[in-house]
Parts: structure tokens; C-alpha cells; sequence
């Protein structure tokens, strides 16, 4: 598996976050991510958060997931 995979699921998310572990984070209803694989983040003005990737790709998190993103980075 690359670092690009992308998968789509029928899943109720919160049930998929908590079988995945620790090292991933939900960062809007539709997403979770493997936090491993961020390389670095910057906060938008909007109250979003552009996710960089170490592999060159970004995602946006939503704003209501920003308490818990910066919780788990420790922020």
C-alpha cells in the first residue's frame, strides 16, 4: 500500500476511528486521517486547518474538529 491510498467505506466513522487506534484522527465527518503521515499543518484564517502530507498531498479538517485536532497534537 502507498502513501496515496484513499479508502471509501459504508461504515459509521466513529466505529472505524475507534478499531483504527491511536495514530489516526478524525478531522471532519467525512475524514480521518493517519496522523504518522502529516508532515506539518498551518491554520487558516477561516478556522480550518490546511493538513500537509509527507507525501506532498493536503487535506482542509473542518472547524469543529479543530479542539480535538489541537488536543491530540498537544496544542
Amino acid at each position: 500500500m502507498d502513501d496515496k491510498s484513499e479508502f471509501r467505506i459504508s461504515y459509521n466513522l466513529t466505529v472505524v476511528l475507534e478499531k483504527l487506534g491511536v495514530n489516526f484522527l478524525r478531522i471532519s465527518n467525512s475524514e480521518i486521517v493517519n496522523a504518522d503521515k502529516i508532515s506539518h499543518f498551518e491554520i487558516t484564517f477561516g478556522g480550518k486547518i490546511k493538513i500537509y502530507f509527507k507525501n506532498g498531498s493536503f487535506t482542509y479538517s473542518s472547524r469543529g474538529y479543530l479542539k480535538e485536532i489541537k488536543e491530540y497534537f498537544g496544542l
